[in-house]
């Protein structure tokens, strides 16, 4: 038998279950997120959520975490924030999770 991973984005930071996917909701509805999503990134040894979002104008991240704050669970809410020019796709017009900057694949942790 041979283990390859999820099929949903569910990840586990800091011993708690997160759905990905719900993050991206809750952020896509700020009325200055274009598009986004979140990842996981292990760089300081210490898996740490990381929001990647596309936004026309500059946008205070304090703001963004306001926006979470107010609508998830604090464990929930990413520590890191990228802004990108354009989310990578993959070639069926999805968004390339595996290609987004400082990822970490936790489906190959044990």
């Amino acid at each position: 038998m041979h283990y390859l991973g999820r099929t949903d984005r569910q990840v586990k930071v800091g011993g708690v279950r997160i759905e990905l996917g719900e993050i991206e909701a809750a952020l896509s509805r700020h009325p200055r997120i274009e598009s986004c999503a979140v990842c996981v990134s292990d760089d300081a040894g210490r898996a740490e959520l990381v929001a990647h979002y596309v936004a026309s104008e500059e946008l205070r991240t304090d703001d963004l975490r306001d926006h979470l704050v107010a609508a998830l669970p604090a464990d929930m809410v990413p520590k890191r924030w990228v802004r990108l020019a354009a989310l990578p796709l993959t070639g069926n017009g999805k968004v390339d999770h595996r290609s987004l900057p400082g990822r970490q694949d936790r489906a190959a942790a044990p």
